[in-house]
């Protein structure tokens, strides 16, 4: 009896073979694909909703109001900063509310002998600065890139708002801002320094590249103080008269005052600052010699302020008393031909600004 297989035999074993072997892929209908195109989408979406939840739960903002602490306190020596809270906002971005810079304390005078405070232990002054609400966020892509740039928004106490940008290089650094209704009464630093306060609400821009060298630093300022006035319903004025404590003056209506400089070159030049109110006339020339550090920024500045007949009808006291102080020698030369005072203002904002007499200088009108 044969055992040769018989070629159906053998043909059979083979198709059985091809079938038992890896199928060929089938083309996937639309609604399958489509389906497995959904399935991706939720995972990658679910990772970033994930990681976006992780992040905020666990980045450590107190470590980033320390480091926010440190760089103000190092940037103003013998400064005080204190942040009442700090917390995200969106993914780049923070927001700090309760900020209050206290300046470096500066120097006592002793009291006069014989004055009421003489012997008395007086503390040194601290003038302070307080931002309710500050807002900033970091551009990632331009800090990948090697820039820093940082987007604000500063809630100013009094309602106010200051909106911008600062951009930095490491050599320059690109500052735009834009200011509508700040308070200054409610700027304290102001009455600090200038010894008297300030009333009115600023509004305008201010857009200013500042670079490492001087003729990279150029920009504009165009600022407006609406319902300015100056000083309480009763202040002072020194004068440089012996025996005179200070010119006693009511609250002065400046009006609407506008400040506009170009910068060029490092040096800003004062266009027009001018004040045509009611009570006062302010006009103001010169210039500002730019730096990236604030208190290098040097000022030579020209002020004129003219008195109103108005404003000595309402107060015979004080038309009195500037005839008086207008006899002494030491007043004579900060009076114009007109009548008008003058002063220029000359020296940088981290030292002693001094005040020279300028009455026989010609200012625009």
């Amino acid at each position: 009896m044969s055992s040769t297989t018989s070629p159906s035999a053998f043909q059979s074993f083979l198709a059985r073979f091809r079938r038992s072997g890896s199928p060929s892929p089938r083309p996937l209908s639309p609604q399958t694909g489509g389906r497995r195109w959904l399935r991706v989408t939720g995972y990658v979406l679910f990772f970033l909703v994930s990681f976006v939840t992780f992040t905020y739960l666990t980045f450590p903002y107190d470590r980033v109001r320390d480091f926010v602490v440190h760089q103000i306190e190092s940037a103003l020596p013998g400064s005080e900063v204190e942040i009442v809270s700090l917390e995200p906002a969106w993914l780049t971005g923070i927001e700090a509310h309760g900020v209050r810079i206290r300046l470096p304390p500066e120097p006592v005078e002793p009291a006069r002998p014989g004055t009421p405070a003489a012997g008395e232990s007086r503390r040194p002054v601290r003038p302070s600065v307080t931002v309710p609400y500050l807002y900033a966020r970091l551009s990632i892509l331009s800090y990948l890139l090697g820039t820093t740039e940082v987007v604000f928004e500063v809630e100013t106490d009094g309602g106010g708002t200051i909106e911008g940008s600062v951009t930095d290089t490491g050599t320059e650094s690109h500052v735009t801002a834009h200011l509508d209704a700040v308070d200054l009464r409610r700027i304290g630093v102001l009455r600090h320094y200038l010894g008297m306060s300030l009333a009115g609400e600023v509004s305008g821009d201010i857009d200013l590249q500042l670079a490492d060298e001087p003729d990279g630093t150029d920009g504009t300022i165009a600022l407006s103080i609406a319902g300015a006035s100056i000083g309480d319903e009763q202040f002072t004025v020194p004068l440089p008269v012996p025996g005179m404590t200070g010119l006693q003056l009511t609250r002065v209506t400046v009006g609407e005052l506008t400040l506009n400089v170009t910068v060029e070159d490092g040096v800003g030049r004062i266009e027009r600052f001018a004040g045509d109110g009611d009570d006062i006339i302010l006009r103001g020339t010169g210039s500002i010699r730019l730096h990236r550090s604030l208190r290098m920024t040097a000022l030579d500045v020209l002020l004129r302020a003219a008195i109103q007949p108005a404003y000595l009808t309402r107060n015979p006291a004080v038309d009195g008393a500037l005839q008086l102080a207008g006899s002494s020698p030491l007043v004579a030369p900060y009076r114009a031909p007109d009548g008008a005072f003058q002063v220029r203002l000359q020296g940088t904002l981290g030292s002693r600004v001094t005040a020279l007499a300028a009455g026989s200088a010609s200012i625009p009108q």
